[in-house]
């Protein structure tokens, strides 16, 4: 995840992804960046593989 201002959202971002994953355990990385603009606090990358 990248976020505006982790000292200050890191909280709240951290319970939404959790409420949004559920069970669903993985590795989370946030790293404080400039992004688009003011309006925007975070943005998720994610990344999904599937073994057979």
């Amino acid at each position: 995840m990248f976020v505006s201002d982790v000292g200050r959202d890191w909280e709240v971002i951290t319970r939404a992804h959790g409420a949004w994953l559920g069970d669903i355990l993985l590795t989370t990385i946030m790293v404080q960046a400039t992004l688009i603009g003011d309006a925007y606090f975070v943005e998720i990358e994610a990344e999904a593989g599937l073994s057979s």
